[in-house]
């Protein structure tokens, strides 16, 4: 999908996602190198909100799924790593 044929609100979920999914590999690019050492409940959490974008902002219900499948399971991972 072209930037000028989406929606503000796609606009938006689309910059939060590429944002999320930026951060997400510079702390672990930096967590690999133990430069700044970032919980992985973090990055998990990061990456669980990378993927539920991409699932709203996907056109095809099968992919969306799959996206939102990938979204959950990364929360649990966050929520596994807490504890």
């Amino acid at each position: 999908m072209k930037w000028s044929e989406m929606t503000t609100g796609k606009r938006v979920l689309f910059v939060i996602g590429l944002v999320c999914g930026i951060v997400y590999l510079v702390l672990t690019a930096l967590s690999i190198f133990d430069i700044n050492p970032v919980p992985g409940a973090v990055t998990a959490a990061l990456f669980a909100c990378f993927w539920l974008t991409n699932g709203i902002l996907q056109k095809n219900k099968k992919i969306a799924v799959c996206h939102y499948i990938l979204a959950g399971l990364w929360l649990v991972i966050a929520i596994l790593d807490i504890f």
